[in-house]
């Protein structure tokens, strides 16, 4: 069994991470030590998400709910080069990027794949975020 936390831990914030990497790199030609200290991670692990050894994020973005929010992560990386974005305003914007997907239920498609024996939807969403009662 996969809890819905484990999956978001394991797919879907090193997927964010590694978009968010690739932004600063590809975009804002930021040198990855730079990106290091920005994210609070390694420059060994920005060269992993860089290379697409971690946080491999295509397929994340395959849910429709989930690209059409990219445009968030999108705003973080720019606020992020312009120095805009502090280390709890990140931890905060990406808490709420990850709840408001997991409310829409973007991540179903995903657990299912990752957790063959689960039904999906299953419901527990709802369930953790109040919209129905708890058994």
């Amino acid at each position: 069994m996969l809890f819905p936390c484990e999956m978001i831990v394991k797919k879907i914030l090193p997927a964010f991470r590694a978009y968010l990497v690739k932004q600063l790199y590809e975009k804002y030609k930021m040198k990855q030590n730079d990106i290091a200290k920005c994210l609070g991670i390694t420059q060994p692990s920005v060269s992993l998400y860089l290379s697409g050894e971690r946080g491999g994020f295509e397929d994340i973005f395959k849910s429709e709910e989930v690209a059409k929010n990219i445009k968030v992560l999108d705003e973080l990386s720019e606020k992020l080069v312009n120095k805009k974005l502090s280390e709890q305003e990140l931890m905060e914007d990406m808490c709420q990027l990850c709840s408001l997907l997991r409310k829409m239920g973007a991540y179903c498609e995903i657990h299912g794949e990752l957790d063959k024996n689960r039904k999906v939807p299953c419901g527990l969403c709802d369930v953790c975020f109040g919209e129905k009662e708890k058994l």
